[in-house]
């Protein structure tokens, strides 16, 4: 009997397809798969100052590897140039003391000092690697919520920074305040208050249309959703003032929050699906077959 008659196709697939999900689930489980359980980066940090500190970590490292060579004067200098270079002229240096303090940015001035000092004095090298990862790891507690200041960065990565903070943030929950809140505004309309659901609709289109970047994603990708949105807005808030019925108010306001779900939905998928690749290290290859896996077993019609 053939390896094919002992193992057909669809269980085959079936069999991948469970080696995939129990993989992906172990990775879950673990508090975080490629990096420290106490990282910063799951937190609240600008893509631009963790690429800042990523390059102070990497040039560090190799600045150890000059110091395991016995290039003593070398690998000195260059600690003194990634303090200099990565962490004074990139402006972190001013971020931590604008808006952590003075002292911690005296301290981290401190630590590449030091480290610099113990390599000239030939230290061990599991000192100066620990004194290393040390700052590293002072450094990327400084940036969790570190505003960007000007001059740090171009224009271009601060809007690519603005618009990955807005796509990161809970749609679910944006949504469900756009939908309560044109409820509410459908429930005083219907009681006669107009005044007051008008008040409530332009709140939800500024607080939360405009406000949880909703329209900026809009005006960058899909304009003519943002032409159907803003139009059914204007109608809706034109009808109330001139006293429409609410039979005609109501099926506008569904438009609008269906409009809403849809564009919600759309990036807490997008972003889970990234989340998944990008926070628990996902190879790009493995993505692909997860994804052929599934698609190929939902092909698969079962036996009748």
């Amino acid at each position: 009997m053939t390896t094919a008659n002992l193992f057909p196709a669809s269980k085959v697939l079936k069999r991948t397809l469970c080696i995939v999900l129990i993989f992906l689930a172990g990775m879950m489980i673990s508090p975080a798969w490629g990096q420290d359980a106490g990282s910063s980066s799951a937190k609240e940090v600008d893509p631009i100052w963790e690429n800042t500190v990523n390059d102070i970590e990497t040039l560090l490292a190799q600045a150890l590897d000059l110091y395991k060579e016995g290039k003593i004067r070398k690998a000195s200098d260059a600690v003194v140039k990634v303090q200099f270079d990565n962490y004074k002229n990139t402006l972190l240096e001013t971020a931590v003391r604008r808006f952590v303090s003075q002292q911690k940015d005296y301290a981290n001035n401190a630590d590449f000092a030091r480290i610099a000092s113990n390599i000239r004095e030939k230290k061990p090298i599991e000192e100066i690697e620990i004194q290393m990862k040390g700052l590293v790891k002072e450094l990327r507690k400084d940036i969790v919520d570190l505003p960007i200041i000007k001059g740090v960065a171009s224009e271009k990565q601060i809007q690519k920074a603005k618009t990955q903070k807005i796509i990161n943030q809970d749609w679910e929950t944006v949504s469900l305040t756009f939908s309560n809140g044109l409820q509410k505004m459908l429930s005083l309309y219907k009681g006669g208050d107009t005044k007051l659901a008008c008040a409530i609709l332009e709140g939800l289109y500024i607080d939360v249309f405009e406000g949880s970047g909703m329209e900026a994603l809009m005006t960058k990708n899909n304009p003519e959703a943002l032409k159907n949105f803003t139009s059914s807005f204007s109608e809706l808030m034109e009808g109330m003032r001139n006293g429409a019925s609410f039979e005609e108010i109501e099926p506008i306001a569904a438009k609008m929050e269906k409009d809403f779900q849809v564009k919600s939905v759309s990036i807490q998928k997008g972003k889970s699906f990234l989340d998944i690749i990008s926070s628990y290290k996902i190879p790009i290859g493995i993505a692909i077959i997860i994804i052929l896996v599934i698609w190929r077993v939902s092909r698969k019609k079962k036996p009748e």
